[in-house]
């Protein structure tokens, strides 16, 4: 199993580092977290803020790839976990939502694919910043806007239980979900969902022998050993 107590740790020192320098670049004054399912959402793009703000700002290719891991790690199964839990539930309880949904499904399937091309790279790659911009870009103005207002939107129609009902869900599927890209898998029904969930125990075996961050006792972020 995962060292849990190193992850939040981790978790919560990238969030508070970075939260004050790159939240105003991220989204607009209007943008409102407010149950659980949202704020949960904003902590997820806090922490991919700060993953890509210290791929940009280190020269150290080492320490590039260990965040580029974690930037992988964390996008991969929340992309999962959106299509999952987030994009259903907007499917039954926002009018028009079905609309919504599909286009939110787009944009997540265009997202898997540039991050499986960024997955493939190091950073010793001249293409390796120019790809991680574009991945970067599109997916703060796109997919994490939408999904800031996609969130605050389902919160308008359901009531505060069931938002901390999703959100315990969403975090769960992230538990079990790839941690790696795979854009051809299907992962709409609950078949498909199935399907998608096999690419797991895989993508967790090879993360043993990949870098990540450190954390405060110098141990990387994931132990290394399978079931993170």
């Amino acid at each position: 199993m995962a060292n849990t107590t190193n992850i939040a740790k981790f978790e919560r020192g990238a969030r508070f580092s970075t939260c004050s320098s790159v939240s105003a670049r991220a989204f607009s004054t209007t943008t409102v977290f407010r149950g659980p399912l949202a704020s949960g959402i904003k902590a997820d793009h806090e922490r991919l803020q700060s993953y890509h703000l210290h791929i940009t700002s280190t020269k150290n290719p080492e320490e590039r790839t260990r965040y580029q891991n974690m930037f992988i790690w964390e996008l991969a199964r929340r992309l999962i976990a959106k299509e999952l839990i987030l994009f259903p539930a907007i499917e039954k309880a926002i009018p028009g939502g079905l609309s919504l949904a599909k286009r939110g499904r787009d944009d997540s399937q265009r997202i898997k694919q540039e991050l499986h091309t960024f997955q493939k790279l190091s950073p010793g790659d001249q293409s390796f910043m120019p790809m991680f911009e574009s991945l970067y870009s599109n997916l703060l103005k796109g997919d994490m806007e939408e999904e800031a207002l996609e969130a605050k939107q389902l919160e308008e129609h359901i009531d505060e239980s069931e938002s901390l009902s999703l959100s315990k869900s969403f975090d769960r599927t992230k538990l079990l979900a790839p941690t790696r890209s795979h854009p051809s898998a299907p992962s709409k029904s609950s078949f498909e969902s199935a399907v998608v969930m096999l690419a797991t125990p895989i993508d967790k075996i090879a993360d043993i022998f990949r870098k990540f961050p450190k954390s405060d006792s110098g141990e990387d972020f994931l132990e290394k050993k399978p079931g993170h």
